[in-house]
This record gives C-alpha cells, structure tokens and sequence, in this order.
C-alpha cells in the first residue's frame, strides 16, 4: 500500500502544476478582457458626459456611476435606495434619451 501511494504523490503533484498553469492562463485572458472593458467604459464615458445637460439628476448619477465609478446595478440600487431593474431601466432610457438626441 505504500508503495502504491509513492507512486500517486508525483501524478498528484503533476497534476497540481497542470492546474495551476490552466489558472495563470485563464487568470491572464480574463485581465486582458476585464482591461478591455474598462478601456470601452472609458471611451463610453468620454462621449456621454458631453450629454449630461440634456439627462436628468438622477440619470446623470446612476450613469456616472456606472460608467466612471463603474460600480454594478445591484450596488447603485442599494446606494440610491432603489432595485436593480430600476437602476437598469433609468441607464437605458438615458442611453435611448442620447441616441435621440
């Protein structure tokens, strides 16, 4: 039996390794995509603030919020006392409120 456990300890250890590897990689790929994202926020948030005085108070809170503190829908709704479909629907109808301007 013990021999038989000598044996497993290096699969063990290979196979830690293995994983290991597959989570630098996987970890590297989602940075990329999370840096991506930040720099498609950035660039949104440069073009929308110019929009501001057409928005209202609120609209213009949640959006700067969401944009430039880029802060989830949950976590606003808590900070402004509200759920997050509401926090939702007032980004959309600002977007929408933008695109027809």
């Amino acid at each position: 039996m013990r021999k038989q456990y000598k044996k497993e300890i290096p699969e063990i250890i290979d196979e830690i390794i293995r994983l290991s590897k597959i989570e630098r990689e996987l970890k590297k790929v989602l940075d990329e995509t999370e840096k991506g994202k930040r720099k498609e926020k950035r660039k949104l948030w440069t073009r929308i603030k110019h929009f501001f005085p057409i928005l209202s108070p609120r609209q213009q809170i949640i959006m700067t919020l969401r944009l430039k503190g880029e802060l989830c829908l949950d976590v606003i709704g808590k900070k402004l006392d509200m759920t997050r479909e509401r926090v939702r629907h007032i980004e959309q109808n600002s977007f929408d409120k933008i695109n027809n301007y």
